[in-house]
């Protein structure tokens, strides 16, 4: 044994010190706002972010979205338009465009109706991430989450080590 470690064990052994061993600290997993007045929508929804690495955060309403916005520092946010029918009500258009103007780094995914070119001009207008049309199947949404969360972790700086398992 060195002089120096022989030393440090003499030390620990005299103060009655007993070395602790340094443990991985786990790595909270990302977050994910889940907002659709749909129970099955959101369940589809969480499912692929959850499956993807997200810690999903489900809402079925504007005012608890916005609520747990401000509480939460998200990287995606999904908003479901389409499970409204024709048309997006304006709670959830003003929902769309706060999430858009109040977080730069945010990645925003809306799923709108299918064949509504004035819906998605207006998605793109805002900045969105991604435009989706016509969700009905949670087959590709982990995909799609999974690429989100490759995309998050760039633009936050982590690497796949720093990853929860």
């Amino acid at each position: 044994m060195s002089e120096l470690k022989s030393n440090i064990v003499s030390l620990l052994t005299k103060f009655n010190v007993t070395p602790v061993r340094p443990t991985a600290v786990p790595v909270a997993l990302p977050q994910c706002l889940i907002v659709s007045p749909s129970q099955s929508r959101r369940a589809m929804l969480a499912s692929g972010a959850n499956d993807a690495g997200w810690d999903a955060v489900v809402c079925d309403d504007r005012h608890g979205a916005l609520s747990e916005f401000h509480r939460t520092r998200f990287e995606l946010a999904m908003i479901d338009v389409e499970a409204y029918g024709e048309g997006i009500p304006d709670g959830y258009r003003d929902l769309c465009e706060q999430l858009s103007q109040e977080s730069r780094d945010l990645l925003l995914a809306v799923c709108g109706h299918e064949g509504d070119p004035m819906e998605e001009i207006w998605a793109r207008q805002l900045g969105v991430w991604l435009y989706l049309p016509g969700v009905t199947d949670g087959d590709d949404m982990m995909s799609l989450c999974s690429e989100a969360r490759r995309i998050a972790d760039e633009l936050h700086g982590r690497t796949a080590q720093q990853e929860v398992s």
